[in-house]
């Protein structure tokens, strides 16, 4: 593939009014017998962007890690009004991203 395919935009259909780009309902993720994260819901609109706060521990990243496919999950995931495929790469293919926190790009700088 060539790098300027690689990033060519996909053309998708706008979504219904009031229909969530992303829909996570009532998430669940478990390790072992500990609830890591316990019925969370999330809706995101086309466009918008939303920021996830919390405590230490509180869950955030665990709840990022299932919507995104890297852990196993309870719950409904929806991407553009559809059932989200299981696997993380499946649902970037669908077009689903994610960044990451970099505390330390800049390690020189205080």
């Amino acid at each position: 593939m060539r790098s300027s395919e690689a990033r060519r935009a996909v053309e998708r259909p706008p979504l219904p009014a009031g229909r969530p780009a992303l829909r996570a309902t009532d998430v669940v993720v478990s390790f072992g017998g500990i609830a890591a994260v316990d019925r969370a819901s999330i809706e995101v609109a086309a466009g918008e962007v939303v920021g996830l706060i919390g405590t230490n521990g509180a869950g955030k990243s665990t709840l990022m890690n299932a919507i995104g496919g890297f852990l196993p999950a309870g719950g409904v995931i929806e991407l553009l009004g559809r059932p989200a495929r299981r696997t993380a790469s499946g649902r970037a293919r669908a077009g689903l991203g994610r960044s990451f926190q970099g505390a330390t790009l800049f390690p020189e700088l205080t």
